[in-house]
């Protein structure tokens, strides 16, 4: 498993805010499973976390962990399981 302490960003294209595929290392991975979960502290709290967390299988055969901060509209890859 890779675990990034500063995940990468990575480009996802998504309709009605649900993932479909996302280019990770120049290759094109189209989303086939996902659970997804959604984490807010709160906006009363000085740093706000709002975020979209997808646990995904591809086409490729990556199992992995994304994420969507919902207020920057940026995707990461949180996740790699080897």
């Amino acid at each position: 498993m890779r675990l990034w302490h500063h995940p990468p960003k990575i480009v996802v294209w998504a309709t009605q805010d649900k993932p479909k595929y996302f280019i990770w290392q120049k290759e094109t991975h189209h989303i086939m499973t996902y659970h997804h979960w959604r984490f807010d502290t709160g906006w009363w709290r000085l740093r706000r976390l709002w975020r979209d967390y997808y646990k995904v299988t591809t086409d490729t055969g990556l199992l992995a962990l994304i994420s969507h901060d919902l207020l920057t509209d940026t995707w990461y890859m949180e996740k790699l399981y080897d």
